[in-house]
């Protein structure tokens, strides 16, 4: 029996780095059923690197066999062009390291019995996998995280605590030998024995729970140099300090679980996550400290609020004037997907405009061949390009980079890197991207008065410029 296509319509563009880019998307399924996705693509440069393709395509094979609570789903992996792509569970929230720095800056950090309890989900999704077996052989996948971190542990409104990326933290530490710099950010939570470039097994990644959890009780973070080298050799010695010297209102019993979740010998620490997991619950019993699911929802929308808060107040009307600027694009450029097809026959290339970098593939450009965890290709998935995503206006008065088509976007949801910008071209290339900038000069000429309109009925304008930056919190 052949399977049917699925179909997956691309929402907007999540998050983009040094290794891939999220979008939001639409599963959509038998009698117009939708089911909301997330779709971390790897960027196409990373495919030239055969070892890190082998490497992504194992350990995102494996990620395809866990299935518990605390751990993103993955439903699919697939292929496009010459780059990959995971298909996952969406979760509707912020990363920890988002909670924390939002709760840290209205001055309420995290309570100790949060952070406690965010821990032990932790430890459960860590354990399960880490005793994951071969449905095939019943041999042990010893399937190591690499990179338990701030920004890879998510947090949904209901209160559930997720990790993420199983699927690419080996692949990574190969891109990182072959090219420094594009995989940064993580050496603070690595364990000594990574730090060493010793094997790993499953106490590195409750070496890096017990970072995380120094962090949220301290408020300090615990490795950190001036540089990654000096970072790395921080890991190394591991000289954990006393946290309740740092914050005399956590208990000597809690800092006893922690610093041995930091041994610095893997054999002196928690053999096993759900160990780590008993001992932290243990201490909340032994108190009487009630958390729940419910206490994380709250300090969610915590966050959440905080965020909302200081957000610049164009980024308020930006929708809006997305909006227009799409309509008006779309009365000089097609941009449904055959109309791409076609360009890109015409043009050979895979897929590219004139607005887009040379490497860059359009969503709608996605028609793919799937992979099942055997390696044996499927039946192709279309991605549609309904609701396109469309540059704001700011970019294009400013001429600022774009996000949508691969230009370096920093975001507090992810450790992701700037991506590399594109190349100029050579005085012998032939230049692409003129009808691009054609239709964006247009959209500004056709846009001038409905813009000057729409930002007078918001009230943007004739006001008294002397504080204008008042309502406008500046990112840190």
């Amino acid at each position: 029996m052949r399977p049917p296509d699925q179909k997956y319509r691309i929402i907007d563009k999540l998050d983009s780095g040094g290794m891939a880019e999220i979008y939001r998307a639409e599963a959509e399924m038998i009698q117009g059923l939708k089911k909301t996705v997330a779709i971390k693509r790897i960027l196409p440069h990373l495919t030239k690197n055969e070892k890190f393709v082998a490497m992504f395509l194992d350990e995102a094979r494996l990620s395809l066999y866990l299935d518990h609570a605390n751990i993103v789903h993955v439903f699919d992996i697939g292929r496009s062009g010459n780059t990959y792509f995971i298909v996952m569970e969406y979760v509707n929230g912020p990363n920890l390291r988002s909670v924390n720095e939002s709760m840290r800056r209205i001055g309420q950090p995290v309570k100790i019995e949060e952070a406690i309890f965010m821990m032990m989900e932790v430890c459960k999704g860590l354990g399960y996998a880490h005793d994951m077996l071969s449905p095939e052989t019943g041999d042990s996948l010893n399937i190591v995280h690499r990179d338990v971190s701030p920004p890879n542990i998510l947090l949904s409104r209901n209160g559930e605590v997720k990790l993420v990326d199983f699927g690419l933290a080996k692949a990574a530490s190969q891109v990182e030998q072959t090219d420094p710099g594009v995989v940064k950010g993580k050496f603070s939570y690595l364990s000594p024995e990574a730090a060493s470039a010793a094997p790993l097994d499953a106490r590195a990644d409750i070496f890096a729970v017990g970072i995380i959890l120094f962090e949220l009780l301290t408020g300090r973070r615990l490795f950190l140099g001036e540089t990654d080298y000096q970072t790395v050799e921080l890991v190394r010695k591991a000289n954990v300090p006393s946290l309740t010297a740092i914050n005399p209102q956590i208990p000597a019993k809690l800092d006893q679980i922690v610093r041995k979740a930091l041994a610095r010998d893997k054999d002196q620490r928690y053999q096993h996550a759900y160990e780590l997991q008993d001992a932290l619950a243990q201490f909340l019993f032994a108190r009487g400290m009630k958390v729940t699911s419910r206490d994380i929802a709250q300090l969610v929308r915590r966050c959440l609020a905080e965020r909302e808060s200081t957000k610049p107040r164009n980024d308020r009307t930006r929708g809006v004037i997305d909006q227009l600027i799409f309509e008006e694009v779309n009365k000089f450029t097609s941009l449904d997907s055959k109309d791409y097809e076609r360009k890109g026959e015409d043009s050979g290339d895979e897929g590219g405009s004139a607005l887009n970098p040379d490497e860059f593939i359009d969503p709608s450009k996605w028609t793919n061949e799937l992979l099942t965890t055997d390696g044996v290709e499927r039946d192709h998935v279309t991605f549609d390009s309904e609701t396109p995503e469309v540059t704001s206006l700011e970019s294009v008065l400013e001429g600022d980079d774009d996000p949508l088509y691969g230009s370096p976007v920093s975001s507090a949801a992810t450790d992701l890197e700037p991506m590399p910008e594109a190349t100029a071209p050579t005085p012998t290339q032939k230049p692409k991207g003129g009808r691009g900038m054609l239709v964006a000069l247009l959209v500004v000429v056709i846009l001038g008065a409905t813009t000057l309109f729409v930002l007078h009925t918001l009230g943007l304008l004739g006001r008294d410029t002397g504080n204008e930056n008042q309502d406008i919190v500046q990112p840190k």
